[in-house]
């Protein structure tokens, strides 16, 4: 609660002065925090995670660059500012969060268990470390199961029943009352001291605080979410090869089926052409942003971020821009390795950036499904199962054939289908071709357009357009849902 995390349920709290239901922006401001575990982003560097923490709190890039290096050599970890943190040892781990905690020198720093599963020398390191913070002005508030840690450390000491504080004062005021009261030859510790005083009682919670604000930190964590994408490149080779995997094979498939040369629907070009909308969805769709989220949310890094002074959706948006952002290169990078298979796109520059923009904004609106998912079950497994609602929809488009040409069940998914849209489908090879469907004048099909004696519709219907030449005979077409004669090819 006084860090902010957690909303105060009754009674009023300050901190450094600060009243802390009533401006908790102000609180973050001048509280540092550490959690019980480091929760620190493994895929950066030590002097990246300090930089990052630094530039949030509104300083400059310069600024942030020099603040990182004197927290670095504060806690000892100059040696390995460049190395990734996954590699850092536990220590060097709790000592990186201790300078991600102060990198905007807190008037209160809070630690909560900040010695838990490490062994004797790298809890007396920590001890160090927290004597050398207090020394330089810092009130440290600490936490601790240790009662050890409490006497060698502690100016004052509070003990806490219940949610009430039953015995507070200094380490030696307490168990000298303690001895005093109890008698005796032998002086009690302060684990007397906390059994003569505590009972167990569970911890309360609560909901969680509003934010504050600032569009910089959108921006600061977006490029880290950039630098995230670019250190797994194992995630980007799926992102790339599966969906051009699918546009090499279904193009190998139904090419023959479909030549350029006679089907109406790809207007001259390649049956690749049509089937890139669906290879850029797809590829759009296997973004990784929710399962980092929840990597976070395990590892305590993302209520690290959140004890910040930074609005709450910042945390989250800064990494759909980044989906953005990386989307509009994975899209422009598939259409130009197309192009020269004989894909091209009849508008032009025009229609090159829509096409860019529609899969970004696709790749956006899943992410954020995704996220959402993340933050609401906290759990990998179930964000995993989140995105399997989104493949059918992808398949139920008309991404093999014009709309029209679907038999009815599929034509009506088709339509529903929001994914259709933003797939575009036959509009692709012609964006005029959703618009279009007048024919010579004649009988009115049921799809607004005219048929005469032989259909218009021949070269977009296989069972028409696949009649053996010389021969004439009488074959329903399918957008017409009329008998038609069908003249030699």
């Amino acid at each position: 609660m006084l860090t902010t995390l957690l909303t105060i349920t009754s009674g009023r709290a300050e901190v450094a002065g600060v009243d802390v239901a009533g401006d908790p922006d102000a609180t973050r401001r001048r509280i540092g925090v550490a959690l019980q575990e480091a929760g620190l982003d493994p895929r950066q560097t030590g002097r990246e995670l300090l930089v990052l923490h630094v530039r949030l709190f509104g300083l400059s890039a310069s600024g942030a660059a020099e603040r990182a290096r004197e927290l670095l050599a504060l806690v000892e970890l100059e040696d390995a500012a460049n190395r990734v943190i996954k590699g850092y040892s536990g220590g060097m781990q709790r000592r990186l969060d201790l300078a991600a905690a102060l990198v905007h020198a807190p008037e209160v720093l809070f630690l909560d268990e900040p010695t838990t599963g490490l062994d004797p020398a790298r809890r007396l390191t920590v001890w160090e470390e927290l004597r050398r913070i207090n020394a330089n002005g810092t009130t440290v508030f600490l936490t601790t199961q240790y009662l050890e840690e409490a006497d060698q450390l502690c100016d004052r000491l509070a003990i806490i029943d219940g949610g009430r504080i039953v015995r507070d004062g200094t380490p030696a005021q307490l168990k000298a009352d303690l001895h005093a009261r109890r008698g005796g030859d032998e002086a009690p510790t302060l684990d007397d001291v906390f059994l003569d005083a505590t009972r167990s009682n569970p911890r309360p919670r609560g909901r969680r605080g509003p934010g504050g604000d600032g569009m910089n930190a959108t921006i600061v964590l977006g490029k880290r979410a950039l630098r995230e994408a670019i250190r797994t490149p194992d995630a980007l080779f799926m992102t790339m090869f599966i969906p051009i995997f699918f546009l090499v094979v279904n193009t190998g498939q139904a090419a023959e089926l479909f030549p350029s040369s006679s089907t109406d629907f790809l207007k001259g070009q390649g049956y690749g052409a049509f089937q890139l909308p669906i290879t850029l969805l797809l590829a759009a769709s296997f973004g990784m942003a929710a399962l980092f989220l929840v990597e976070e949310i395990e590892g305590g890094y993302f209520d690290k971020l959140r004890a910040i002074p930074i609005p709450r959706y910042a945390i989250v948006l800064g990494r759909l821009v980044a989906e953005g952002v990386k989307c509009v290169v994975i899209a422009s990078v598939i259409v130009l390795l197309a192009m020269p298979f004989g894909i091209t796109i009849a508008s032009g520059l025009f229609g090159f950036v829509v096409l860019v923009g529609l899969t970004a904004f696709w790749g956006v609106v899943y992410a954020g499904f995704m996220q959402l998912i993340a933050l609401k079950t906290r759990s990998a497994a179930a964000t995993n199962s989140g995105g399997l609602i989104f493949f059918p929809l992808l398949f139920l488009t008309p991404n093999f054939v014009p709309r029209d040409m679907l038999t009815e069940p599929m034509e009506v998914a088709a339509t529903l289908n929001p994914v259709t849209y933003p797939h575009g489908g036959d509009a692709i090879a012609d964006p005029r071709r959703p618009f279009m469907g007048e024919g010579p004048a004649g009988v009115r099909c049921r799809r607004r357009a005219r048929c005469a004696d032989a259909c218009p519709h021949r070269a977009d219907d296989p069972a028409l357009r696949l009649t053996p030449p010389g021969r004439l005979r009488r074959a329903p077409c399918r957008k017409c849902r009329r008998s038609l004669p069908t003249r030699p090819q």
